[in-house]
């Protein structure tokens, strides 16, 4: 089982199946430890489903910009299709002159680079844009913090000590806390107590991490079960983490206006005013 559970995480972890590598961490603490396995097990379906949710109505939000931007990236190109139909002479135009091929390129280029642009400010809304900037790393880092508080709690629940949780969110927690907590190993194995190696975990990971510092050094000094703290912790890290979410994509409309006006409404300038200026020149002109 061990084994099994070991293969489970390294595969979750292979393919980027977050949810996937909690539960085989879960798995693997219990079968490690010991200890009840369902109020691990029940803190642990509650994290998950309320991850789901969050993700489901994100997604929606999401997939409503895409929609969005996959519409304003077509519109310029429409719009040149219908002006062309309604005048031959703006179809020569784009057809066989240099001014309204570059016209045609000029516009596709900008609706294209609009439409990357837009798509781009949803997946950082999301949290999914790739990279190492600070932003991206401070949410993924609040992502974790209700993982690791439920690997804390069932290692705790399970009858083990602090530096046990401490041990078991090292080796098996999510990938950006693996560093913080392998830390605090390091300083005690250099002599250091954990009451005093704790703190760098705030240090290296924010002061969304602070709570759960809090919580193991109160149980280290003074023995006392921290069950109950724990799991109002992890409860209250995911409200914020679907708060942050929320905030997100609620500013996403105001992040779409900038692509658009740098971007889709020169494309429809570019691609059809300028051409239907030139050509209704031309005529009043003739």
């Amino acid at each position: 089982l061990h084994e099994a559970v070991k293969a489970l995480q390294v595969e979750a972890s292979r393919r980027g199946w977050h949810d996937v590598q909690l539960l085989a961490a879960t798995l693997a603490g219990l079968v490690d430890r010991g200890g009840p396995a369902v109020p691990a097990l029940q803190r642990l379906r509650l994290t998950l489903i309320g991850a789901v949710e969050a993700r489901s109505r994100a997604g929606a939000q999401a997939g409503q910009a895409r929609a969005s931007a996959a519409l304003l990236a077509g519109a310029p190109a429409l719009f040149a299709l219908l002006v062309a139909v309604a005048d031959a002479d703006i179809g020569r135009f784009y057809v066989s002159e240099v001014p309204g091929a570059a016209c045609v390129a000029v516009a596709l280029l900008l609706s294209y680079t609009g439409w990357r642009w837009m798509n781009r400010e949803v997946e950082i809304a999301l949290g999914r844009h790739g990279g190492t900037s600070g932003r991206q790393m401070a949410r993924d880092r609040q992502a974790a913090v209700a993982p690791t508080i439920d690997l804390v709690a069932m290692a705790v629940g399970a009858g083990g000590t602090p530096a046990d949780a401490v041990a078991l969110v090292a080796e098996r927690g999510p990938p950006e806390v693996h560093r913080a907590f392998g830390r605090v190993i390091e300083l005690r194995a250099g002599g250091t107590l954990l009451v005093d190696a704790l703190p760098v975990v705030t240090e290296l990971l924010g002061p969304e991490y602070h709570p759960l510092v809090t919580a193991l050094v109160t149980s280290e000094q003074g023995g006392a079960s921290v069950g109950a703290l724990l799991q109002r912790l992890a409860t209250e890290a995911e409200q914020a983490r679907r708060r942050s979410v929320d905030l997100a994509l609620a500013r996403l409309p105001v992040r779409l206006l900038v692509p658009l006006v740098v971007c889709q409404l020169p494309a429809v300038i570019v691609g059809a005013v300028v051409p239907l200026t030139i050509v209704a020149f031309r005529h009043l002109r003739g």
